[in-house]
């Protein structure tokens, strides 16, 4: 018995001593904002890796593919920021001639004034004049709204496009002399495009390790030499949905041929405050319907789905009163939807800095060595507490 709780003690000690050794090891650098990735535009994959000037070391890089379905992503955002700022230009326009009605509405009032007119007749005028007046700052409320909205969307795909950057592999560091990269990518294997992106890795001279990747605005398109096999068509399972908010439900879209250079659809909602979606997952919002379209990639072919999305049932009304008229009404009183929230932007990323990709092998061995040292405090607890699981 004795030998027993002396082993569980030497477990529990190495236990303590290995865990923190091999997270070290997993997490031998930082993540460190203070390198600078520049990248060429006229030469992609070359540019120049700089760091602060409080910082010495040498500097390595290499150049990481971004998966197959980061050009569809981005094909089918910047789809979805086409639309709102199309949406936003026509607001624009809107103010832009309610701004004139309002200008000539005020003239005239004024000049009604002047030329000695009825009170009747000023009345009528100050009334038009404020009606436009109420009229431009409705329509400038929407304005506001939708540029928010662009915005917000710039955000939702840059850190789409970041969380797609893979994380660095430790043994293809390649050392630079000056700071410059210029990535050897192999075009004679593959056809169009693919999209890369720059780590990049600092060693001072006590051999603490830093790094830092391209952000998605500094990432850049390699063409392939092989022929590109065109789509000639997309299709998607379903044509229609009808949804209820908060409920969720995929698509698939089929590409033809099946020898496709781009097998992968871009996804894009005309109205993602209804419905948004994602590698074909649709998630509903709000009430309302919206059509989710899946592009394929360079072609103008697109498939199309009509999504109408209602209430959740038991959902309050503006009144307070659930839409199935239940008396007990136990839904949200101040009728307020997390997943409908579309506001907080909150501060506004660096687009050329990406967020930390430092590999997870460590904090799976942490969580390992945790559990392990959990096993034997259990271990020695049970033996203390009633020797009845038996230790011999």
């Amino acid at each position: 018995m004795k030998r027993t709780k002396a082993l569980l003690i030497l477990f529990l000690i190495l236990c303590i001593i290995t865990v923190p050794f091999q997270y070290v090891r997993a997490y031998s650098g930082e993540y460190n904002k203070n390198i600078k990735i520049s990248s060429d535009v006229i030469n992609p994959g070359k540019g120049h890796i700089t760091v602060d000037e409080s910082q010495t070391g040498d500097i390595y890089y290499q150049c990481v593919e971004l998966p197959e379905n980061a050009i569809a992503t981005e094909i089918g955002r910047d789809y979805e920021l086409d639309t709102i700022w199309e949406e936003k230009d026509k607001l624009q326009e809107e103010c832009d001639n309610l701004k004139t009605i309002q200008g000539e509405a005020y003239d005239t009032w004024q000049k009604k004034i002047e030329d000695g007119a009825t009170e009747a007749e000023i009345a009528t005028a100050k009334e038009a004049y404020e009606t436009a007046k109420s009229n431009l700052e409705k329509k400038q409320e929407e304005f506001n709204a939708k540029e928010t909205e662009f915005y917000a969307k710039i955000e939702q795909e840059n850190q789409e496009m970041e969380e797609l950057i893979p994380d660095f592999v430790e043994d293809k560091w390649i050392k630079t002399e000056d700071g410059s990269y210029d990535c050897q990518i192999d075009r004679t294997t593959y056809a169009g495009y693919k999209l890369f992106a720059i780590w990049a890795k600092l060693v001072d001279a006590e051999g603490n390790v830093s790094y830092n990747a391209s952000g998605y605005e500094d990432s850049f398109y390699v063409k392939g030499e092989l022929p590109v096999v065109d789509a000639t068509s997309i299709t998607l399972n379903k044509t229609s949905l009808n949804l209820e908010a908060g409920s969720e439900e995929t698509l698939t879209a089929t590409i033809e041929p099946t020898n496709a250079t781009y097998k992968i659809a871009a996804w894009a909602s005309d109205n993602d405050q209804v419905a948004k979606v994602k590698n074909g997952k649709i998630i509903a919002v709000s009430e309302g319907t919206t059509t989710i379209r899946a592009i394929a990639v360079e072609s103008d072919l697109e498939a199309t789905c009509t999504v109408t999305v209602t209430k959740k049932a038991g959902t309050p009304n503006e009144d307070g009163q659930d839409d199935k008229n239940n008396n007990d009404n136990q839904g949200n009183q101040d009728n307020k939807d997390d997943k409908g929230n579309k506001g907080n932007k909150g501060e506004q990323k660096d687009p050329t800095v990406a967020d930390t990709k430092i590999p997870q092998t460590g904090s799976l061995l942490y969580i390992a060595g945790a559990a392990i040292i959990a096993l034997g405090i259990t271990g020695i607890v049970a033996y203390k507490k009633g020797k009845h699981l038996n230790f011999k």
